[in-house]
């Protein structure tokens, strides 16, 4: 049950993800879209992908707050994840 419910919103972010692609064509400097494609990465955690596109969209729109602040977000999420000095012992 928990599995189905997973795999189906998986799959409505990956469509969302594909739609985007598609509006990225017919405007491949579009910041709406790309901040939009930051966001749903970041909703199924690939904060790595989502940094990339809120700098590219924060690249053509400098004042999108809801990139910056989602910018941020995943940057702090991604450096949670980080030990500095692995084996270093203080």
């Amino acid at each position: 049950m928990v599995a189905d419910v997973f795999l189906s919103f998986t799959r409505k972010y990956e469509k969302a993800l594909d739609h985007h692609r598609q509006a990225l064509i017919l405007q491949p400097e579009n910041p709406a879209t790309l901040s939009a494609m930051g966001y749903v990465h970041a909703l199924v955690g690939h904060f790595h992908h989502a940094v990339n596109y809120f700098h590219k969209a924060l690249g053509l729109r400098r004042d999108d707050t809801f990139s910056k602040a989602m910018l941020d977000y995943s940057l702090e999420w991604l450096m949670s994840e980080v030990t500095p000095c692995p084996g270093l012992s203080m």
